[in-house]
């Protein structure tokens, strides 16, 4: 009884960390879009929706889900307490992710022209495309970094760089708009993957050293499990993020890109539900069902507390 109420109290606290640091971020991102539309404009704000949204996609084919297995990884070989499979896990994401990160930049890089003239329908928008590959390596590199936050149970630290990089990027971004105007848009979108790196990288230099060694060849184990379990997610999330793109470039062709600042507004305002309560929970759930994936009793009752606590949730919002 006491293990169990031990578990609720975990998921709850956990989910209010996380769901705290959600709510910030949603407002703190509210705050960042009001601003940048009183600077620029509805034109303004409709294209850094779509380079938002081109940079999300980008960076979700170029992660190849490494973000979402690492998670997987990490607190598997934490759950073992065997330290070269820990630093197999870690040295293995962070050199797969690295990787990564580096070619899906230089192809988004090779193809700014080819994405400003088929996708944008501007050629003259090629040079500012090919900056956002900045976007896409630190986007990727950061999805590392909070994998192995969260493999290692670091709820605490996943909420404050969360938290710390919305207010960071934001101040940035807007004294950029502010200074620069519409030129300053390039950094307004960079700003905000780029202060989730440094933060993830101080937070993560901050975790417990391992002392074992890592082997070429238990990496490249990992890698395929990465890899292979990882390009479901990718398409996954891609389903997503391209569809969001697609929709963006058709209200941009059809009605003007006033009216893709619009519909950007409203789709930051609308996506403020219960959805970032049930993110806010998968992020501590994750972890705690992968550490007890081979106690199907185990399984079971953690699944049967997170759904109890779910419910709860919502009916109380």
């Amino acid at each position: 009884q006491m293990a169990e109420d031990n578990s609720y109290r975990q998921i709850l606290r956990s989910t209010s960390i996380i769901g705290g640091a959600s709510v910030i971020n949603i407002l703190v991102g509210l705050l960042r879009t009001k601003v940048a539309a009183m600077l620029l404009g509805p034109a303004g704000v409709g294209l850094i929706g779509l380079f938002t949204n081109l940079v999300g996609t980008a960076s979700t084919v170029a992660g190849l889900g490494f973000g979402n297995v690492g998670t997987r990884q990490i607190a598997q070989a934490s759950a073992t307490g065997d330290e070269n499979r820990v630093v197999t896990a870690r040295r293995a994401l962070f050199w797969g992710t690295l990787g990564l990160s580096v070619l899906g930049a230089i192809a988004f890089w090779a193809l700014r022209d080819v994405l400003a003239k088929r996708a944008m329908q501007d050629a003259a928008l090629a040079g500012d495309i090919g900056w956002l590959a900045v976007a896409v390596a630190l986007s990727v590199a950061s999805a590392s970094q909070n994998a192995l936050l969260n493999g290692m149970r670091q709820i605490g630290d996943i909420a404050r760089v969360s938290v710390g990089s919305a207010l960071l990027s934001s101040a940035i971004g807007i004294i950029a708009l502010w200074i620069w105007g519409r030129a300053g848009i390039l950094a307004f979108i960079i700003a905000a993957p780029l202060a989730s790196f440094v933060l993830g990288h101080w937070y993560v230099s901050r975790l417990p050293q391992t002392q074992g060694r890592a082997q070429v060849r238990e990496m490249a184990k990992e890698w395929r499990v990465l890899a292979r379990l990882g390009f479901a997610f990718m398409v996954a999330g891609l389903a997503g993020t391209a569809g969001q793109l697609v929709v963006r470039l058709l209200i941009q062709r059809d009605l003007g890109v006033e009216a893709l600042g619009h519909f950007h507004a409203a789709w930051a305002i609308s996506m403020t539900y219960i959805g970032f309560v049930l993110g806010a929970m998968g992020t501590d759930y994750y972890p705690r069902l992968v550490a007890v994936i081979e106690d199907p009793v185990a399984v079971n009752r953690l699944v049967n507390e997170q759904m109890e606590v779910a419910l709860l949730l919502a009916q109380c919002l």
